[in-house]
């Protein structure tokens, strides 16, 4: 849990960074944000262009970290507790299922 925490915070923290970074490029580097790249400023650029493809890399990452971590999880408890799981077995409950005080039975009466 601790884990996924972590990379949850790693990885907003860096797509924060990157979002709050352009605005404090156009502001304290008005000169490098205007810039011509391919006919566009370098702020347009990052915005419009390679903002997409960052977000999408950070999300891969995320996934795959994500799924690292709970594949690492998975083998520890059945390392730890067996195929089963905590010695649980899992099976449909049998009998009749408990009825809340106040319902009513099948005569129609409390």
């Amino acid at each position: 849990m601790r884990r996924q925490a972590a990379l949850s915070i790693r990885v907003a923290s860096v797509f924060i960074a990157i979002l709050v970074a352009l605005p404090l490029v156009n502001l304290y580097l008005p000169d490098l944000a205007g810039t011509e790249v391919m006919g566009f400023s370098l702020t347009w650029l990052i915005l419009a262009v390679l903002f997409y493809p960052l977000t999408w890399l950070l999300s891969s990452y995320f996934v795959r970290s994500s799924e690292t971590l709970e594949a690492d999880l998975v083998k520890v408890t059945r390392d730890t507790w067996g195929e089963g799981g905590m010695g649980m077995a899992v099976s449909a409950p049998s009998g009749p299922a408990p009825r809340a005080p106040g319902n009513m039975n099948e005569g129609g009466t409390e």
